[in-house]
């Protein structure tokens, strides 16, 4: 399975708007990066995936209730916000 090492949400200013960054590591049991990852935001798939090193960052208009992470090798991970 997956181990998540993601850093809490920011809230920044750009142009007035506030919006959320949410960034971070997805990685397998042995620590090493998954690449390619596919990101769900509320059950919806996004255009961005991890890279190789397995970072991700999203700019959000508001804080997403679930993030999904999906690998075909890994499966299935879910981080709930509350």
């Amino acid at each position: 399975h997956f181990n998540f090492n993601f850093f809490l949400p920011n809230t920044i200013l750009a142009q007035k708007k506030k919006k959320i960054v949410i960034s971070g590591y997805v990685k397998d049991s042995l620590n090493k990066p998954i690449s390619g990852c596919i990101i769900y935001i509320d059950e919806i798939k996004q255009k961005r995936k991890t890279n190789r090193k397995g970072f991700y960052s999203l700019k959000l208009k508001n804080t997403p209730k679930k993030l999904l992470f999906y690998s075909y090798r890994h499966g299935i991970t879910e981080i709930d916000f509350p």
